[in-house]
C-alpha cells in the first residue's frame, strides 16, 4: 500500500513539468543542460529545471557584481547599486515573469490538498 494520497497515486509517473527531476541543490548548483531548459520553459514549456537554470544565472550574475562592487568597480552610491541589481533582474528575471503574467505557470492542483511554496517563505 503506498503512503501517497489518491491524487498523487494516479500518476504512473511525474507529471512533465517535474522531469527531470532535480535533486535538492544549493543556488548556485548547475543545472545539466542548462540553456535549453531555460529556451523552453520561456517557451512556454516549462519545468523546475528550467525555472532552476533561469534563477542560477541571475543569482550567478549578481554574485558577480557584489564581488566587483566590492572591489571598487562599476557603480558607486546606493542608488547605482540598486539600479545595478534591477538592471540583472530585467535581464534575467524579466523574462520569465513575461512569459507568465496572467497565468499559471504549472497546472492548479484541483484535488483539495493543500500546497505551501517555499518562496512564500
Amino acid at each position: 500500500r503506498s503512503a501517497a494520497p489518491p491524487s498523487l497515486r494516479a500518476f504512473k509517473k511525474s507529471p512533465p513539468h517535474l522531469s527531470p527531476r532535480l535533486p535538492f541543490q544549493p543556488p548556485f548548483a548547475a543545472v545539466d543542460d542548462a540553456e535549453k531548459h531555460a529556451a523552453d520553459t520561456l517557451a512556454g514549456r516549462p519545468t523546475l529545471a528550467g525555472i532552476h537554470a533561469i534563477l542560477q544565472k541571475f543569482l550567478m550574475a549578481q554574485h558577480r557584481l557584489n564581488y566587483l562592487l566590492a572591489d571598487g568597480h562599476g557603480a558607486h552610491g546606493l542608488k547605482e547599486v540598486i539600479r545595478s541589481y534591477f538592471d540583472l533582474a530585467q535581464i534575467h528575471v524579466a523574462p520569465l515573469e513575461e512569459a507568465y503574467r496572467g497565468r499559471s505557470v504549472f497546472p492548479v492542483r484541483e484535488d483539495g490538498s493543500l500546497y505551501m511554496s517555499l518562496a512564500a517563505f
